[in-house]
């Protein structure tokens, strides 16, 4: 099974849906489409919604987050992922916690929608 990945605007906010199954290739294509909606849509917040199956192994989200690192991703766009597989432990959540560990702030995990927004509308957030 492939990684479905769907794509809508809600102003200054992006919204992105995952379900199928993810792998290292794929999940680096979604962070890339990301990226290019953060550029081109000049949004100020992404929200994420991953239902997929991830089967990268941890070395892979190390791999993953160096990447996301040595391109130069867009940190000053807020990222929230809402996985509802939390609070087991996940590849998301264990990405959380590299990426802040490297000084990138402006992303969390979530196991629901409604905290998610709530954070990314927060003050000096996405504009509502």
């Amino acid at each position: 099974m492939n990684l479905d990945v769907s794509y809508r605007r809600e102003g200054a906010l992006g919204t992105f849906a995952l379900s199928g199954s993810k792998d290292f290739a794929s999940a680096r294509a979604t962070w890339e489409r990301i990226r290019t909606a953060i550029r081109n849509d000049k949004l100020a917040g992404v929200l994420v919604f991953d239902d997929a199956v991830s089967t990268l192994s941890g070395v892979e989200v190390l791999d993953l987050v160096q990447w996301l690192l040595d391109t130069q991703f867009p940190y000053d766009a807020k990222i929230a992922i809402v996985d509802p597989k939390l609070p087991a432990g996940t590849n998301n959540a264990f990405g959380e916690t590299l990426v802040r560990n490297r000084g990138w702030s402006l992303i969390r995990v979530f196991a629901d929608e409604k905290r998610a927004r709530e954070w990314l509308f927060a003050t000096n957030g996405v504009p509502g």
